[in-house]
């Protein structure tokens, strides 16, 4: 089969002084291996060999890729992509950022994460805990500064078995309090993509552990932020891959919001407000 003629990557992530020159080039590679949907599935170790670098100068490019916002990655969850099958990822070329938003809390989501399944949740298994029934009811407060004890992580998240808690604990400890606050809602929003995804393809949410990341390297690699931005059932309104979610003043979760930070909401010239998933969450868990 003959390889592609061009490669489609956004024109202002050229003039990008985050990132450098290689990166641009590892953005080239992936540009030209996506499918329809944008998707693409590409070994490190090969494009490596094609760049003629090492595999840790790509792994380097793709996490600022990622970090300025034009690239997107998540774990493997379907096989539709093109590329080698052995890639731990998928990959997805951000043609377009989103404009800068009013009245947004909390700093900016990555765009890594896998895609919500469809159907109908499974009830919690001994392996993975209770956070099917209760996904945000232990949740403190955003905005208090009240740093989240590591064991509320360590139960939330789906494990596969001898996850290696030290090595976890170690990736926590370097988070800012805030940061934990975020962790713990994405260790729940992740943990109920996690059973979701399992029932849609049929399979016990056990099994589907071996493929799930262990939790020191999702929390060191920063993983987490992505799933700030799954869409689950749950979600009236899923949020954008940036984790923001753009509601009129008459939807619940914002006046849920309104009510919990006690002031009113300022909405912009759309008659719309646009608030970060973690803040919905924690808003739904007050009502």
């Amino acid at each position: 089969m003959a390889e592609p003629r061009f490669s489609i990557i956004p024109a202002d992530a050229v003039l990008d002084k985050r990132i450098e020159p290689r990166d641009l080039q590892v953005l080239c590679v992936f540009g030209k291996h996506t499918d329809k949907r944008g998707w693409c599935r590409r070994s490190q170790v090969v494009m490596a060999r094609e760049i003629g670098c090492a595999r840790s100068t790509v792994q380097a490019s793709i996490d600022r890729l990622v970090e300025a916002g034009w690239l997107e990655k998540r774990p493997v969850t379907e096989i539709h992509t093109k590329g080698v099958r052995g890639s731990a990822h998928e990959y997805r070329v951000v043609l377009d950022v989103p404009d800068p938003v009013l009245d947004v809390v909390g700093s900016p989501a990555d765009r890594s994460a896998p895609p919500a399944a469809s159907t109908s949740a499974p009830p919690a298994d001994p392996y993975i805990g209770t956070y099917v029934n209760e996904p945000l009811s232990t949740n403190p407060s955003l905005t208090s500064g009240e740093r989240v004890p590591f064991d509320y992580v360590w139960d939330a998240f789906p494990k596969r078995p001898m996850t290696n808690r030290s090595e976890a604990s170690r990736a926590f400890n370097k988070l800012t309090d805030d940061e934990t606050q975020r962790l713990l809602i994405a260790a729940k929003r992740f943990a109920q993509w996690h059973i979701e995804d399992s029932e849609a393809r049929g399979v016990d949410p056990v099994q589907q552990l071996e493929f799930r990341p262990g939790l020191g390297k999702w929390i060191r690699t920063g993983a987490w932020i992505g799933a700030l931005h799954i869409s689950l059932k749950s979600d009236p309104v899923p949020p954008a891959a940036n984790g923001l979610v753009v509601l009129p003043p008459d939807h619940p979760d914002f006046q849920a919001v309104e009510k919990m930070r006690g002031r009113q909401v300022i909405v912009g010239k759309s008659g719309n407000a646009t608030f970060r998933i973690e803040e919905i969450e924690q808003a739904r868990a007050a009502r």
